[in-house]
């Protein structure tokens, strides 16, 4: 078209061709932008799935960390109990001191008591003698 146009078709020859490079330029970039489109798709997908592992492992991370507290609030409850049972151990075993201490001291009582008794007995033992020894010697006479 441009050649039959003669002189005045070389100007539309030229805006002709650069339509035409500019098409070409076009068809790749638009072949470029497809490219890099898919990349970012490829890119957002593998990102998409990275976050739902890591999601998966938050979620693992909190179950364990739930476990965890829960084992250690058992623990502490178990170690409160045993405090108790020594606390109560100790109470029992100073009261059985005491009560010890308190036989120890009866036992001593009882012993001087004893004592006391058999010193009375040979006592009166021996007065018993004596008045024998007298009633004889009166009966005697």
């Amino acid at each position: 078209e441009a050649a039959r146009a003669g002189d005045a078709g070389k100007g539309f020859s030229v805006v002709a061709e650069e339509i035409r490079k500019l098409a070409e330029s076009v068809t790749e970039s638009t072949q470029e932008i497809n490219r890099v489109v898919r990349e970012i798709q490829a890119s957002t997908s593998a990102l998409i799935m990275q976050t739902e592992k890591a999601a998966k492992k938050v979620d693992e991370g909190k179950t364990l960390a739930q476990n965890t507290q829960d084992a250690l609030e058992r623990i502490v409850a178990q170690v409160e109990e045993t405090t108790d049972a020594a606390k109560q151990i100790s109470i029992a075993t100073q009261q059985q001191r005491t009560a010890s201490e308190q036989v120890v001291v009866s036992m001593k009582e009882i012993a001087q008591v004893s004592q006391q008794a058999a010193t009375t007995s040979r006592q009166i033992s021996a007065a018993i003698l004596e008045l024998n020894a007298l009633v004889d010697s009166m009966v005697v006479r």
